[in-house]
């Protein structure tokens, strides 16, 4: 069956573009618990970020370069960061002759939620992150069952994500 934005969360194998981005981290680890296969590329930095650490603990691959060759036609979804989703990127253009879904963070974002009995969202200026992060922790705390996903690096939630 070839995989659609619409059977997205059905799909086994997932790669990203851009993997050690806040929010992408988080994603790629709320799919790593839901079983999926999932690995990906970034630039290489000098220094090692909690992201980094993330991808280590949760035994997720990470190229430090975007070759082309890794991307095989046993990938389901290519996952791109809107930084890397230019033409010139060679792994993306590699996804495209191979016919892989290729997907936005917004698109399985936005399917997590569709999935979901009921949803909170917390916007605003400053102070996003903290105030998601506490409620995540909070609903944790009372052992209430909520999936939650927040956009940057929560120690005491471990991943950023869960569903």
């Amino acid at each position: 069956m070839k995989t659609t934005l619409e059977t997205v969360l059905q799909a086994q194998s997932f790669y990203f573009i851009g993997i050690r981005g806040v929010g992408m981290t988080a994603l790629a680890l709320i799919l790593k618990s839901m079983g999926k296969n999932v690995e990906g590329s970034d630039i290489h930095t000098q220094q090692a970020t909690p992201m980094h650490d993330m991808m280590d603990k949760h035994h997720i691959s990470v190229l430090e370069v975007f070759d082309p060759d890794v991307i095989t036609s046993d990938i389901d979804v290519l996952v791109v960061a809107t930084s890397f989703s230019q033409e010139a990127n060679p792994q993306l253009q590699r996804a495209r002759q191979l016919g892989i879904l290729i997907v936005t963070f917004g698109d399985i974002v936005a399917k997590l939620f569709d999935n979901a009995d009921h949803s909170i969202a917390v916007s605003g200026t400053h102070g996003k992150t903290t105030t998601s992060a506490l409620f995540a922790h909070c609903l944790y705390a009372l052992k209430r069952p909520a999936g939650y996903f927040v956009g940057g690096f929560t120690p005491e939630l471990d991943n950023g994500g869960y569903t």
